[in-house]
């Protein structure tokens, strides 16, 4: 995966569109919220670094489809389900304890986007 666009390049975009979020190769994540375009970091736990840098390059994640979202869970890729308040909820069939998870679909959750990290959109 490319991650090609400079942090600023990347907050132009989140601030033009809400619901998108950027992501950089240690796996932090940005995104914009609120009428005040409030900066969100977040950053997996295995990342070496705490923090980010004006110097990191960046790629947008889209939300996507409840279909397009059941159809990468099916195919084993984590899925991220996020709330207007900000609540998030994660599936995934291969959890950290290894036990796979037989259900076939995610739960159907209404006023939500769906969210995967590891799949780019081929538009």
């Amino acid at each position: 995966m490319e991650y090609t666009l400079t942090t600023m390049e990347a907050f132009e975009i989140l601030y033009d569109n809400p619901t998108y979020r950027a992501i950089n190769a240690e796996g932090h994540t940005l995104e914009l919220r609120g009428e005040e375009k409030y900066i969100i970091h977040r950053r997996v736990k295995l990342a070496k670094d705490k923090h980010v840098s004006m110097k990191d390059t960046w790629r947008i994640i889209k939300p996507i489809s409840y279909e397009r979202a059941n159809e990468l869970f099916k195919r084993l890729r984590t899925i991220e389900c996020r709330f207007e308040d900000g609540v998030k909820k994660i599936y995934s069939k291969m959890p950290i304890n290894g036990q796979f998870i037989i259900e076939s679909d995610l739960p159907y959750c209404k006023n939500c986007l769906w969210y995967c990290f590891s799949y780019i959109d081929e538009e």
